[in-house]
């Protein structure tokens, strides 16, 4: 016959919930961080600049031009392609 290990539940000190507590805490501040600092720090890269720049001026909805398939979209990856063309 072969034992088998078995797991015991560690006391509870009542640290659980605070920990949990704290985690999500984190996780919302990592969030935070990503969506107000890394990701506008990140339309300043060289090769984001442009594209940002021409989405901008022409007033983009730019969730309809990555998230649908509507006319909206068609005519914004053309007014985009045809600005990016102009500039080179």
């Amino acid at each position: 016959m072969v034992k088998r290990k078995v797991c015991k539940r560690p006391p509870a000190d009542g640290r659980a919930p605070l920990r949990g507590w704290l985690g999500l805490a984190i996780g919302f501040a990592a969030l935070w961080l990503l969506a107000f600092v890394a990701l506008p720090l990140g339309q300043r890269l060289p090769f984001v600049a442009p594209w940002m720049k021409v989405i901008s001026e022409a007033d983009i909805n730019t969730t309809a031009y990555w998230y649908t398939q509507s006319e909206e979209t068609a005519y914004a990856a053309m007014l985009v392609r045809n600005k990016m063309e102009a500039m080179k």
